[in-house]
């Protein structure tokens, strides 16, 4: 093969590698996504002040609790429990400045085999570049 032809091989070669793996731009969506897996993993090392990363000053929800009464609910939770947390988002809906999102939630202690399952409802707001929940609402579905 002469050099004509194994530059323009090499040149087609790396398009079709810079194609390939090239940087996907993140979406609002997925930062959404990886905003709540971030939270999942804050569960899993039973770090609140990581958790409370996610939900915003200005928390209310439909039990009427704020920021800071969420807040005592979980540290009181994640200090009796070690969980194990599966969050699956069902959905996600970005529109301007704000966001909802559908996630099932389950935790489970692993000392005991206790169980939570959530269906919950976040409505979420960006804040310095992040996305926060401001409210959350839902039910639990299942568990003991």
């Amino acid at each position: 093969m002469d050099a004509r032809k194994l530059a323009a091989l090499v040149a087609f070669l790396a398009i079709i590698a810079y194609l390939r793996f090239r940087p996907r731009p993140v979406t609002e969506e997925q930062r959404i996504r990886n905003e709540i897996e971030q939270a999942r993993q804050a569960i899993e090392r039973g770090s609140v002040r990581d958790l409370f990363r996610l939900v915003a000053e200005n928390y209310n929800d439909n039990e009427g609790h704020d920021r800071q009464a969420l807040r005592q609910i979980a540290a009181i939770y994640l200090m009796q429990h070690r969980v194990a947390a599966r969050l699956a988002v069902r959905r996600v809906e970005v529109t301007g400045g704000g966001a909802t999102a559908a996630v099932y939630a389950v935790l489970t202690d692993r000392q005991n085999s206790g169980r939570v399952e959530l269906d919950l409802q976040l409505t979420l707001a960006q804040r310095d570049g992040h996305w926060q929940v401001t409210r959350a609402t839902g039910m639990r579905t299942g568990g003991e």
